[in-house]
């Protein structure tokens, strides 16, 4: 299991910010996944939203991801999270 965290693991998971940040995240993800037939919001409910935290092979697994296009995703969403933090588009 890959133990390397990223922005979205390191936020303080009480805050309300986060809160915020995955929820935009995962509807912006939603949509995504409508107009691209991605499986983005299933991985990233997976990691981030859900309160049964899966390891990251059940998820690939449950998903039919690869491990290295998890890997990929993940910096995808820490990406994402960055720059909507940046731009103070979540305060």
């Amino acid at each position: 299991m890959n133990k390397r965290k990223g922005i979205l693991d390191t936020i303080d998971k009480t805050s309300k910010q986060l809160t915020i940040l995955l929820e935009v995240m995962y509807r912006y993800y939603k949509i995504y996944d409508l107009d691209f037939g991605a499986v983005y919001s299933e991985v990233f409910y997976e990691l981030y939203i859900a309160e049964e935290k899966l390891t990251f092979e059940s998820i690939c697994q449950s998903v039919g991801i690869g491990m290295t296009t998890l890997k990929a995703y993940r910096k995808r969403f820490d990406n994402l999270a960055t720059r909507l933090l940046e731009k103070g588009i979540i305060k």
